[in-house]
């Protein structure tokens, strides 16, 4: 029995896809119709919306764009980051 491989969606959106996806829904497309044209699963879409729309309401690329790079700046990640911790990078025998 062979096993079955599925192809595994991305879960993120790139700054392209968060261009393309506010003209998809300005003209009032699905966010499923939205996540096969950009690639993505409908739930990636959902939470870009949800996460990354203006006070308004209105998704703008550009605004999803600064409040995601606002986040992933301030995540537990960043600071787990070789570069950003000089303890860390002691220890793994990195030298910056």
């Amino acid at each position: 029995m062979i096993p079955c491989q599925i192809k595994r969606l991305n879960s993120t959106i790139t700054r392209e896809q968060r261009s393309a996806l506010a003209p998809l829904l300005r003209a009032g497309m699905s966010q499923a119709d939205c996540a096969r044209i950009l690639g993505v699963l409908p739930g990636t879409v959902s939470r870009e919306i949800q996460r990354n729309s203006r006070d308004d309401g209105v998704y703008d690329a550009a605004a999803a764009q600064r409040k995601s790079r606002a986040r992933r700046r301030s995540s537990k990640k960043q600071s787990l980051l070789l570069e950003n911790n000089p303890a860390l990078a002691q220890v793994c025998n990195v030298q910056h």
